[in-house]
């Protein structure tokens, strides 16, 4: 039966490969051999209580070669630049760090984004403190960031509630906020009511956000709009626009009623009750725990996983009053987690799902520690490689408009039953995420030509740097890859295949010694063309391979 119990012993390559893999994208042999000498609550804790740092706390102009948010000024800007392009400097300067995060914060914050989903739209500067709202709670308390979400200047204009006003009610925040961002519907139970609520909660909950409004960039220096939890710039209260009546719920909240605001300062107090009342339903901390678990683990809810699994971890999330690490903690050290249950098989969680084109790409770049352009001293090529390769050429021909889904309810392979993660994998993008090897090798965008900016993999030195052990033996070096890069041991014919066919091409295991590593290991490992090419066939039909596409 699946299990929370924790797992002990030590974690091993294997093991510790599927944590990294699952928990960050940060993803390297280095990390691989470290956390393998790691108890898997070491490990865990190591992921989850290690404050990340940011190199680049904030994006760098490739123009001014300045910061231009917080850190930086506005002044020296192009006036006719737009917003959009500062956008992109943004989400590049996330990617980047997101594949230096030695912790769970990046991916956890991108998880967060899944959950309260927002469009690539507005200024940059209110772009950049929806990023910094979700990075603040990545590991922190669900439950304070829906409420802060209500008034994030971003999330604010996405969804329309700039514009809900008394007089002209806007029901579109409200309606995502309980589908989509909270408690979510669960089954029709008649006309107009669900499991969870009902269209008329909906229209109250439209009455009790009313008057909330977005705030002008240039009050910035005003503290009156910096929350001081956070220290971000958020929305304001305008009594004015907002509806005073008492709001009374339906029976799926306990029929009950939010006594109406008296003052601008008394709408945070309605807004604050607002989100308790929903906080308090256990669907609500079972819909969050759900989405936690199809992000971590898998999309294969059984009823076992649903009773055993789901609703312990919701029970531990509400009564810790929805902190997010106790939660994360419990799971990633879990037998489950590992599949360590019943006959110890792990098959139906490790190398059980895809990966996505974000998970795709830092773990490949960060595996085989391919350099980038510096996003200081070489902004421009920076730049132009996260625009025009990695987005443009990459992650959007796999599927992943990255910070830009096509709708509110996000990335259908994160929601749409019951294909899940199978909408990362079709006849649109496989060409894309098959040639992600050749395309690194080469330094081409292979589909469409052209370079992606001097970045590429030397498969040679990296080899030479982490295959230390018995680089001359060529079923180790195959089996050694193989460890690194797939996250399920093959089976032997597959471990022959790759030696036999594509490392050896057909040769003897001897030739390996003899005519590659010999003369290449006597010239100092200064002649590399002795190993180049096996070890090149090798790394692209591993990354070819279906295998590789899992996690």
């Amino acid at each position: 039966m699946p299990s929370l119990e924790p797992h002990s012993g030590i974690l091993g390559i294997s093991l510790a490969g599927h944590l990294l893999r699952r928990s960050c994208y940060q993803f390297s042999p280095t990390r691989i051999a470290t956390f393998a000498q790691y108890s898997i609550s070491q490990a865990v804790d190591e992921l989850l209580d290690t404050l990340p740092t940011l190199p680049l706390p904030e994006p760098i102009h490739p123009i001014t070669g300045q910061h231009f948010l917080n850190l930086g000024t506005r002044s020296n800007l192009e006036p006719e630049e737009s917003n959009g392009y500062r956008r992109n400097l943004i989400k590049n300067w996330w990617t980047h760090e997101a594949l230096q995060d030695v912790t769970v914060v990046s991916k956890m914050s991108f998880f967060l984004h899944t959950c309260f989903i927002t469009a690539d739209e507005g200024t940059d500067q209110k772009y950049f403190d929806h990023f910094s709202l979700l990075r603040f709670h990545a590991l922190g308390n669900f439950k304070t960031l829906a409420e802060k979400m209500c008034v994030d200047n971003l999330m604010l204009a996405y969804l329309d509630n700039t514009h809900n006003e008394k007089n002209s009610p806007n029901e579109n925040f409200a309606r995502e906020f309980l589908e989509l961002f909270t408690i979510g519907k669960g089954d029709q139970a008649g006309p107009g009511d669900y499991t969870n609520y009902t269209e008329a909660d909906i229209q109250e909950a439209a009455k009790l956000l009313t008057g909330f409004k977005t705030t002008s960039d240039n009050d910035r220096d005003n503290p009156v709009y910096i929350d001081l939890d956070t220290n971000i710039f958020k929305g304001y209260s305008l009594y004015t626009k907002h509806n005073t009546e008492d709001k009374t719920f339906s029976h799926r909240f306990d029929n009950l009623t939010i006594v109406g605001a008296t003052s601008a300062e008394d709408m945070w107090r309605e807004l604050h009750e607002f989100v308790e009342m929903i906080f308090s339903k256990d669907a609500t901390a079972e819909s969050i725990v759900r989405r936690l678990y199809i992000h971590f683990v898998g999309r294969n809810i059984s009823p076992a996983i649903q009773q055993d699994i789901i609703q312990p971890l919701a029970q531990d999330l509400k009564e810790g009053n929805y902190e997010l690490k106790r939660v994360l903690k419990r799971l990633l050290n879990s037998e489950h987690f590992y599949g360590m249950e019943e006959n110890g098989a792990t098959d139906t969680i490790i190398g059980a799902t895809l990966r996505s084109p974000l998970e795709l790409w830092c773990h490949s770049m960060s595996m085989f520690q391919i350099a980038i352009p510096d996003p200081v001293t070489d902004a421009e090529r920076h730049r132009s490689f996260y625009n025009g390769w990695v987005r443009n050429n990459f992650l959007i021909p796999c599927g992943m408009d990255l910070w830009k889904p096509s709708d509110v309810a996000g990335y259908p392979a994160y929601y749409q039953e019951p294909s899940f993660y199978r909408e990362w994998f079709n006849s649109s993008t496989i060409t894309t995420r098959y040639l992600l090897g050749q395309m690194l090798l080469t330094g081409k965008k292979v589909i469409v030509g052209g370079s992606i900016n001097g970045v590429q993999l030397d498969i040679v030195p990296w080899f030479v740097l982490h295959f230390t052990a018995d680089p001359s033996n060529a079923e180790w070096v195959v089996t050694q890859f193989l460890s690194y890069l797939l996250p399920v041991p093959p089976s032997q014919d597959r471990i022959n295949y790759f030696l036999n066919e594509i490392f050896l091409d057909g040769l003897s295991p001897l030739s390996w010694f003899y005519d590659n590593w010999t003369p290449f290991e006597a010239s100092n490992f200064t002649e590399d063309a002795y190993v180049r090419t096996p070890l090149e066939n090798l790394v692209k039909a591993i990354m070819y391979a279906p295998e590789y596409q899992l996690i």
